[in-house]
């Protein structure tokens, strides 16, 4: 695990660094457990970066998603193995449309 673990800290540094090197001002945030976390980091990014519609916001992702019904989710660190897993991943998982019409609507 601990290999993983070393793997995923370099790749990350990685990403930030080639990002940065194409003007890109990087927000590294880990191990969001639930939707509200993805939720208060965009508007965290978008109240700290004062956004304008002309901005480009990437957002980066690595980690696990899943479709269900033919949506995309992005699925949180806190999710455990429980018996009603569809509870487990409505809880702690993000729905890809949700993080983009937060995107749309901060823009002034």
């Amino acid at each position: 695990m601990a290999a993983l673990r070393a793997w995923t800290t370099q790749l990350r540094g990685t990403m930030a660094k080639a990002l940065a090197s194409l003007g890109f001002r990087v927000r590294e945030v880990e191990d969001l457990q639930r939707p509200r976390d993805f939720q208060e980091e965009l508007q965290a990014v978008f109240k700290d970066e004062n956004a304008a519609p002309e901005d480009i916001l990437l957002v980066y992702y690595s980690g696990h998603g899943l479709q269900i019904e033919g949506k995309a989710y992005l699925l949180g660190t806190g999710v455990k193995g429980t018996g009603d897993m569809n509870r487990a991943l409505r809880e702690y998982s993000e729905d890809v449309a949700d993080i983009v019409r937060i995107m749309e609507q901060a823009a002034p």
